[in-house]
């Protein structure tokens, strides 16, 4: 598999510029880790069932 940087300097096409470009500006929001969290603690909160003294 071809690396992006050739000896770690420039990209060696076009194509791998575009791509070194899009990957390095490109940050995660918020949303891709906010959303399962809140899934699954919902849906722990609703499964949850307390145990009863004995």
């Amino acid at each position: 598999m071809a690396s992006t940087l050739v000896d770690g300097g420039m990209p060696h096409s076009r194509h791998n510029t575009k791509l070194a470009k899009r990957t390095a500006a490109w940050k995660p929001g918020i949303l891709p880790f906010l959303l399962p969290f809140v899934l699954l603690v919902a849906f722990g909160l609703y499964t949850y069932r307390p145990a009863r003294p004995c």
